[in-house]
């Protein structure tokens, strides 16, 4: 996953991240790739306790990937048996 973040990087954009696919306008802030020109917007959003990176992100140049079914599950934050029903409904529609 990080390697495919790093090779969609190039000079105009400052971060490259995964759109969440049960919510087409969230990225998957945790698993991203981030330039050292986020750190002006992310010390920006902190400053004014905006503690989400989506809040951050939401205000950089943003290379977005649409994650493949593979890598929706390998994305997915699971920790309850119907999370992971959820996953797998999700990974079955791509």
């Amino acid at each position: 996953l990080l390697r495919k973040l790093y090779e969609r990087m190039d000079a105009t954009h400052a971060a490259a991240a995964f759109v969440r696919s049960d919510a087409p306008g969230v990225f998957h802030a945790c698993c991203a790739v981030y330039s050292p020109r986020a750190i002006y917007v992310v010390r920006q959003s902190l400053a004014t306790r905006e503690l989400r990176m989506q809040c951050a992100l939401a205000r950089l140049p943003v290379a977005r990937l649409t994650p493949t079914a593979d890598e929706v599950r390998q994305l997915s934050n699971v920790n309850t048996p119907d999370q992971l029903a959820g996953v797998r409904m999700i990974a079955s529609r791509l």
